[in-house]
């Protein structure tokens, strides 16, 4: 059964990736292992051992197989029978269970090892049998195709980025030229508080001088109604002397006049 889960990811730093001219270099590795439901159903035992198959520049373009150790066991036979110097495959142990811990993660550390001797060689990785085994008939096409949509979009991120920094580029001047802004007006609104409390001084010297000069005012009004009530009564004093002089006058003459009188 084919447990398949491509993988694609999308680095912002750049890596460098293969571009479609050739199939990628494939490597294969046993990452865990799964119960045998239906065979502990019937009374018996085993485990399928997880292989995940993936690009070996990265491994994150990947998909998982499940195999059990006769079919490993099958294809080392195979092998075995077509070429010379094929890897030693882990010898069988009967039946497992996910307790025995230790000789599992041997089991999976050999399994792994074999694996990546297989797609290591270049005559071995090319073979139908392991082709076959490692279902990679259609994954290679797919893996292609994900190194070239990621480095695609290895681009689009750099695109991205190269914008992303522009913008904060712009974003720096914009706070540079703000700076600058913000300091214009620093100096502006100092000017400005300093022409107001010119402008207080100013008032307040005003509002003195203005003071003064009414103060001032009061008292030349003051000494206007003084030289006024003095004139008047200078005329007052003038008049009634004039009325005693023709007062004095008229007497005299009626005297001059009766002494006339008399004499005659």
């Amino acid at each position: 059964a084919l447990v398949m889960s491509a993988l694609f990811r999308a680095s912002a730093t750049g890596v460098v990736l293969a571009t479609g001219h050739g199939a990628p270099t494939i490597t294969a590795e046993v990452v865990g292992h799964d119960e045998d439901d239906e065979a502990a159903a019937a009374g018996g035992g085993g485990l399928w051992w997880v292989v995940q198959v993936s690009t070996a520049h990265d491994g994150f373009n990947a998909y998982r197989i499940k195999r059990r150790y006769r079919q490993f066991d099958v294809l080392d036979k195979t092998l075995r029978a077509a070429f010379q110097g094929v890897p030693d495959l882990p010898g069988k142990a009967g039946w497992l269970s996910s307790s025995d811990k230790d000789f599992l993660d041997k089991r999976k550390a050999g399994l792994s090892s074999y694996l990546r001797s297989i797609t290591l060689d270049p005559a071995l990785s090319q073979n139908e049998d392991v082709r076959s085994f490692l279902e990679l008939g259609s994954a290679e096409e797919l893996f292609v195709r994900l190194q070239e949509k990621e480095h695609f979009c290895n681009l689009a991120v750099l695109e991205k980025d190269k914008a992303l920094e522009a913008q904060r580029q712009r974003v720096a001047a914009l706070t540079g030229e703000n700076g600058r802004a913000q300091h214009d007006i620093q100096a502006l609104e100092a000017q400005i508080a300093e022409a107001a409390r010119g402008r207080e001084e100013a008032k307040a010297a005003a509002d003195a001088a203005l003071g003064l000069a009414r103060q001032q005012v009061g008292q030349l009004e003051e000494a206007v109604l003084a030289a006024q009530a003095a004139e008047a009564e200078a005329a007052d004093t003038r008049r009634a002397t004039a009325q005693r002089l023709e007062v004095q006058e008229q007497l005299a003459a009626r005297h001059a006049a009766d002494a006339a009188a008399q004499c005659a």
